[in-house]
């Protein structure tokens, strides 16, 4: 039901929704940019992110609750820790757990925390963050 709205939305057939998700990913994979590997156990990730995140651009985690969307978004900071950057973690909800996020290797003096409410205020404060 989900994908039929997905695809009235659209204003496309499912197939040819379908399609045209295959091209944008063919070209976003083909693009040359430097790419930030996530280390802790997620071949499978950095396999669909075409050899992992992009560095330096706004990534979303997106997903069902339990999901594993937090796990992933942790395991990118930590690994753009390790590498000596710098990151920042913007977020609507309640899922960023300090303690936890160190224990799995996030050097907690390079990330900038922000909360906000709803996710206009999410997308408001990445927008500072990157006009920073």
């Amino acid at each position: 039901m989900a994908a039929d709205a997905l695809t009235a939305a659209a204003g496309v057939s499912g197939q040819e929704l379908l399609h045209r998700l295959r091209e944008g990913t063919a070209r976003w994979v083909r693009r040359e940019r430097e790419r930030l590997r996530v280390d802790a156990g997620a071949p499978e990730l950095n396999r669909c992110l075409a050899g992992g995140w992009p560095a330096g651009k706004v990534g979303e985690v997106v997903g069902a609750p339990s999901s594993g969307r937090t796990t992933a978004a942790v395991a990118a900071v930590a690994a753009a820790t390790r590498r000596g950057e710098m990151a920042a973690w913007v977020e609507a909800g309640d899922a960023f757990d300090p303690p936890s996020a160190a224990a799995a290797g996030v050097d907690l003096q390079r990330v900038l925390w922000v909360r906000v409410q709803g996710a206009e205020g999410a997308v408001r404060a990445a927008e500072i963050v990157l006009e920073a």
